[in-house]
């Protein structure tokens, strides 16, 4: 009996010890998990304010470039206002000319009915256009002569507007520097995320590095299916253009063997047709560097109106003063100063197309005119010199295939940032 109590004893004992172990085990593993989910929510919220951080600058970014294209088109307007008004003026002035020498000559003329409507006449204009002088002008002279009240008018009416541009301009600039202001803030609340080294900020840069080159994978099959499309349509024009010149060819060969004919003449001609050419660049070129170095931020600004009724030629790319910016090839530099660029330099690179870089901060310390330089080089810093004094800093990035005209470099860009 005593044999059997002491082994339920002991048999109890191991089935306890195993609903601990399980129990601990449990526990452990409870907690284990509630670690891995706070772990997750927390980089979960980090990547969630880091995606935050880069839609609140992005959104400043373009707050900025709205400003600045509203600015450029009302600069453009009251300068063709404030010529209008001067020519008006000047015209207003010819016709009151003419207008004070015919009161004179009618004064001379002696007829006192003609200078008594002169003299209660209240403004020169009633004076040309009262019926007393009609006898002493004639009807070309009396035709530009009424223009004065509708050309005095219209000065009047511009300046009007005139006045209204310059409220509206004031408007725009204490907006521009609210802008600028916003973006500052904004970027270096997510300088400090780029320059972060703890865990939660890595694994944020890394996920979105990830989505950043997700969407360049989605982009880059996007542009091939419409190169793809585009070559398939090239290709039906090029056969359609050569079925239609072949035919052309024929009737005119029928054409001139008939004329040959009749005039004994050879009518062997030859008909040389040269088939249209397709484009040979899509205007990406992948295997740039990335002029720009992180924290960075741009839009597809191109054609966006400038200054004197220019057009944007290039893609700002904003980023922090002083950030790094690099060579995106192997070439040779040529440094600039003033003007609208500022501070600004061109890269003529190897592969035959020329680079501009404008409103630089300063250059590198060893680049200068001459400078050849490799892809990545660390070439100049970011600012806001030349005409963006004032506004918000970054690059203004041109490409110029073959050193020719400027194409949208935003395309480019995107592939390669």
């Amino acid at each position: 009996m005593q044999t059997f109590t002491s082994n339920r004893a002991g048999l109890f004992f191991i089935v306890a010890l195993t609903l601990l172990a399980a129990m601990m085990t449990s526990t452990a593993q409870a907690q284990t998990e509630q670690e891995v989910e706070r772990e997750e929510a927390d980089a979960a919220a980090a990547y969630a304010e880091f995606v935050a951080l880069q839609e609140e600058v992005d959104d400043a970014v373009a707050a900025h470039e709205a400003i600045r294209a509203q600015t450029f088109d009302l600069e453009y307007h009251m300068d063709r206002l404030a010529e209008r008004v001067a020519n008006d003026m000047e015209r207003a002035a010819e016709l009151r000319e003419q207008a004070e020498e015919m009161a004179l000559s009618a004064y001379m003329g002696g007829n006192r009915r003609n200078v008594n409507a002169a003299l209660e006449a209240a403004t020169i204009q009633d004076v040309v256009t009262s019926q007393a002088l009609f006898e002493r002008a004639n009807q070309t002279s009396l035709a530009s002569l009424d223009r004065l009240k509708a050309v005095t008018r219209e000065v009047e009416r511009l300046s009007d507007d005139l006045a209204m541009d310059r409220i509206r301009m004031r408007t725009l600039e204490e907006e521009a520097v609210v802008a600028v202001e916003v973006i500052q803030v904004v970027q270096a609340a997510a300088l400090e995320w780029y320059e972060r080294e703890d865990a939660e900020a890595l694994a944020a840069r890394e996920t979105w590095e990830k989505e950043l080159e997700r969407r360049r994978v989605v982009e880059a099959k996007r542009r091939a299916r419409e190169i793809a499309r585009k070559a398939a349509a090239e290709a039906r024009a090029a056969e359609e253009a050569k079925r239609k010149a072949k035919k052309e060819a024929a009737r005119r060969a029928e054409a001139e063997r008939k004329a040959a004919q009749d005039q004994n003449e050879d009518p062997q001609k030859k008909n040389n047709y040269v088939m249209p050419e397709g484009a040979d660049n899509d205007g990406v070129y992948e295997y740039l560097t990335c002029p720009q170095t992180n924290p960075k931020w741009f839009r597809d600004t191109w054609g966006a109106p400038r200054s004197g009724r220019r057009t944007h030629k290039g893609t700002d790319i904003y980023s922090p003063k002083g950030t790094n910016v690099y060579a995106v090839v192997d070439g040779r530099i040529r440094t600039r100063t003033g003007g609208l660029g500022g501070r600004a330099l061109w890269l003529y690179g190897e592969d035959g197309n020329a680079y501009y870089y404008a409103h630089l901060d300063a250059w590198a310390s060893d680049v200068t005119t001459g400078t050849r330089v490799r892809a990545g080089d660390l070439i100049a810093f970011v600012g806001n010199t030349g005409n963006a004094s004032g506004g918000a800093n970054h690059t203004h990035f041109q490409l110029h295939p073959g050193g020719g005209a400027p194409i949208n470099p935003y395309p480019t860009l995107v592939a390669i940032c």
